[in-house]
């Protein structure tokens, strides 16, 4: 009787200590679980749009964040023709629409590292009055949108990095 009171003794010992085991092990199961369920509640989504008919008064290329978290911008791309122009702030802008052709700007935003887009948050990157709604205006306002690109670099609060393009030969295609 002793022996088994004994072996019961070791048994209850062992499921002890399988039954620990087992609970540290669902509560690491568990923090993981937390942590990509806070990843996902915090994610940021860029995505860019072009505004460009006669319902809106200006054509305006938007970077928005539709994704549930703040975007840390890393770095900010812009191409034209293939190239990133050298100038910088205003100097860019002014190049820019002087090499398109589109005439005044009456808005854009610099975006630069650090910088900050929060949830449900619209950048306007450029915008040109419209006037009238031309079908010429519109066409030439499209074929500068094509020689266009804009490449963003971002993280989460949580350091995941993301990447957003935009490339208005894509969207546009090839000149008509």
């Amino acid at each position: 009787m002793t022996f088994l009171l004994a072996q019961l003794g070791s048994v209850t010992d062992i499921a002890s200590v399988v039954i620990a085991l087992l609970a540290f092990a669902l509560a690491i199961h568990e923090m993981h679980a937390t942590r990509r369920h806070n990843k996902l509640s915090l994610r940021p989504m860029l995505r860019f749009d072009v505004h460009l008919s006669p319902d809106y008064p200006n054509a305006e290329l938007l970077l928005q964040n539709n994704g549930v978290g703040p975007a840390i911008l890393d770095q900010v791309v812009m191409r034209l023709d293939g190239q990133t122009p050298k100038e910088a702030g205003i100097a860019r802008v002014e190049q820019l629409t002087e090499r398109l052709g589109w005439g005044t700007v009456t808005s854009y935003d610099f975006l630069s590292a650090g910088d900050v887009i929060k949830t449900d948050e619209t950048r306007h990157l450029l915008r040109f009055p419209l006037g009238e709604f031309k079908p010429e205006r519109t066409k030439a306002i499209r074929d500068g949108l094509r020689r266009l690109s804009f490449v963003v670099e971002y993280r989460s609060l949580y350091e995941e990095p993301f990447v957003v393009s935009w490339s208005g030969k894509e969207v546009y295609g090839e000149k008509e």
